[in-house]
């Protein structure tokens, strides 16, 4: 019996886990993920092999073009190859820069999380990451 319970179990819990968070992949990542956070709106654009982010507050612009790469532990990896500044935005990001962070899918939904950037133990790091990190929806 204990058996035939743990074996119910399984089928139902691994098909609903699937069926919850999609492994990113460049098909499922394709197109605009965007968040409002802290009045700062931004958005990861994805297309097949580069990505731009886009973060906009007070009519200004940062808008960083990279490279990325798609773990197999969900994590996406970037290298940026271009920081773009308008309206008096600034970063510490230069081109050769990497970021990473884990993104899990589900449809026209995702959450990001655990971003890792090299000064994420500081405490504009730790800002970030609170800006950075949350749920994020699909641009139609």
């Amino acid at each position: 019996m204990k058996t035939l319970c743990a074996l119910l179990l399984a089928l139902i819990v691994v098909p609903l886990s699937a069926v919850l968070a999609d492994d990113p992949t460049p098909a499922n990542l394709k197109g605009s993920w965007s968040r409002e956070s802290e009045g700062i709106k931004l958005k990861f654009t994805f297309t097949e092999k580069v990505a731009e982010v886009l973060l906009e507050r007070d009519g200004g612009k940062l808008i960083i073009d990279c490279d990325f790469a798609i773990g197999r532990d969900r994590s996406v990896f970037f290298r940026v190859q271009e920081v773009k500044s308008e309206g008096g935005q600034n970063t510490d990001m230069v081109k050769g820069d990497t970021f990473s962070f884990q993104f899990d899918v589900s449809g026209d939904k995702a959450v990001m999380m655990e971003l890792k950037t090299k000064s994420a133990d500081s405490d504009i790091g730790r800002k970030v990451r609170m800006i950075v990190e949350g749920d994020y929806t699909k641009a139609k």
